[in-house]
């Protein structure tokens, strides 16, 4: 194996889920959706290289940390073009719901299909709009990031600005047609797998 996932639990302001991705050979790692209110950020900083940040979509409580990790670390922010703008929208990324008021510039948009380079490992930008217009996975080897596109037994919610049912649906037959069984951390809850998803969430099976 080329990585490890650090996986941090309820972290966030709503119990969001944060993922560190760690390049074995080179020790480098991409932090995927921080938001460090239940966590030390420093102590994030101290144990490993972030050399990347990496969101799944624009939504405050997997971003509210971002730009004061770029602070700390240097670290470039990057998130699909669809959600590009909506770091920096307070209405978009839903922070002016709940007070706090996050905004600040992403460094890089990316696109489906785009290939970020980590060390030696390689990770793939899998977009898949539904919950925002920019919502993605990160696929790395067998793992795969799914923010809040789906969870075990559901998925994410299509009624917030940028949320759309047809696309949401686009996106979950997307996701069925992949072949490989890949771990899935998602956003918040538990880890599951896609082959599991495909034969037991509610949501899959009726698509």
């Amino acid at each position: 194996m080329k990585h490890k996932i650090t996986p941090l639990y309820d972290c966030g302001y709503v119990d969001s889920n944060v993922f560190i991705i760690t390049d074995l050979r080179t020790n480098q790692s991409a932090v995927v959706d921080p938001d460090f209110q239940n966590v030390k950020i420093d102590e994030v900083v101290k144990n490993f290289d972030v050399k990347l940040i990496l969101l799944t979509h624009a939504h405050f409580d997997h971003i509210a940390s971002a730009d004061k990790l770029r602070e700390l670390t240097n670290a470039p922010i990057m998130i699909h073009e669809g959600d590009f703008d909506s770091c920096c929208d307070k209405s978009f990324n839903l922070s002016s719901l709940f007070g706090s008021l996050v905004s600040f510039n992403a460094d890089k948009s990316l696109v489906d299909g785009e290939v970020i380079k980590l060390g030696e490992s390689e990770i793939k930008v899998f977009h898949t709009p539904g919950h925002t217009k920019g919502s993605s996975c990160f696929i790395i080897g067998d793992d795969m990031i799914s923010g809040d596109m789906f969870f075990n037994y559901s998925i994410g919610r299509t009624d917030f600005p940028g949320g759309s049912v047809y696309e949401m649906k686009n996106s979950i037959e997307k996701l069925k047609n992949l072949e490989v069984d890949y771990n899935v951390y998602p956003g918040h809850g538990t880890s599951t797998t896609l082959y599991f998803e495909k034969e037991n969430n509610p949501y899959f099976i009726s698509i």
